[in-house]
């Protein structure tokens, strides 16, 4: 099991980076790395990051409210996972 996180620069959002590195990633961990699921944590107000997980699959399994502060306040963090027989790359479509 592993967990998967990135960051993207300002100026890079919306390029297609965060796919390209997370599509490849994947693939990686799942078909040479053998390993059976993947998770990622994800601020709930963060819709890009969302939107890019569950395009490639990934089920939401929990929130913890209120996890952490920041800059904003309290934060909740959604949990997301993905198990190796569901992977299969997707198509761009649909993804901004």
């Amino acid at each position: 099991m592993s967990e998967l996180g990135y960051i993207t620069v300002v100026d890079r959002q919306g390029q297609g980076v965060a796919y390209e590195c997370k599509e490849g990633l994947i693939s990686l961990l799942f078909e040479r790395e053998d390993h059976r699921r993947l998770f990622v944590e994800i601020d709930d107000d963060n819709l890009a990051s969302i939107a890019l997980i569950e395009h490639f699959g990934f089920k939401r399994e929990g929130c913890l409210r209120e996890y952490e502060t920041t800059h904003r306040g309290l934060c909740n963090l959604l949990i997301y996972g993905l198990l190796r027989n569901e992977w299969r790359a997707p198509s761009r479509q649909g993804l901004r």
